[in-house]
């Protein structure tokens, strides 16, 4: 399907979803599966240009939908149209959306090769944008992630780390998420010792067996014959005539090598 391969598309569908975390419908496990998702698009994605419009569309999705409410205060202005409550709200999002796109361009920046330096880089540049936010052209801090925790206990701990450190927790789970279904939790070092163990005793277990002999029985120029046998001149020359080649062997190298 075209949907599933459009992974801009997706980056909107997500930040939609996510504003249902807030108040007034508060599914706020939402909000982390939708940082799951962004820091999957985020994987896939090849470019920088690529990652920031995927961040800019998140955000664009999250806000549009997060402060529909700025249209229903539209609603009381009898000398205003209702209507124009979401233009407002549009205009407004294109805007706000700015900040969760130099977040995954951060993220993007510094973990497109390492997703457990991504999901690092995600939670702290998503804290500092949303403290940007909240002071750039007089501010607009409606709306951090951590107002999602809302209604629950899970809200006390902004008394320890504040608001935007909430924030950062809160895209920090998303991000464990996306690193338990990739499986990328584990240190690639350690994958890549047990490949090479594993690789060495196999190639250790196996015995070294000649290859190929140079040597012929037939007689040849410069020996001497007796009963239709060759006999070379002397045993020295007739030991270097054979060549022995190894396996390879743990260091991963191949050598030839003559028997003296």
């Amino acid at each position: 399907m075209k949907f599933a391969r459009s992974p801009f598309l997706l980056a909107f569908v997500a930040g939609a979803v996510s504003a249902f975390a807030f108040q007034p419908v508060g599914l706020w496990p939402l909000m982390p599966l939708a940082f799951a998702a962004l820091c999957e698009l985020l994987t896939r994605t090849r470019s920088l240009k690529g990652a920031l419009a995927t961040g800019w569309l998140f955000g664009l999705g999250q806000f549009v939908i997060g402060l529909n409410w700025i249209a229903t205060a539209f609603t009381y202005q009898a000398a205003m149209p209702a209507w124009l409550g979401w233009i407002a709200v549009v205009l407004l999002s294109l805007y706000l959306a700015v900040y969760p796109m130099l977040a995954a361009g951060i993220a993007w920046t510094f973990g497109r090769h390492r997703p457990i330096a991504m999901v690092l880089g995600l939670a702290g540049a998503w804290a500092i944008a949303e403290w940007l936010r909240a002071g750039i052209f007089t501010g607009f801090a409606w709306n951090p992630v951590a107002a999602t925790f809302d209604n629950t206990h899970l809200l006390n701990a902004a008394a320890t780390v504040g608001t935007y450190g909430l924030s950062a927790i809160v895209v920090l789970a998303g991000g464990l998420i996306f690193l338990l279904v990739r499986r990328d939790w584990r240190w690639a070092g350690e994958s890549r010792f047990r490949f090479c163990c594993s690789t060495s005793f196999r190639e250790r277990s196996l015995p070294q067996i000649p290859v190929s002999l140079s040597a012929s029985c037939s007689p040849t120029s410069g020996s001497r014959t007796s009963g239709g046998r060759a006999i070379p001149k002397s045993p020295r020359s007739a030991s270097r005539s054979f060549r022995w080649s190894s396996v390879p062997t743990a260091h991963g190298c191949c050598s030839g090598r003559k028997r003296r």
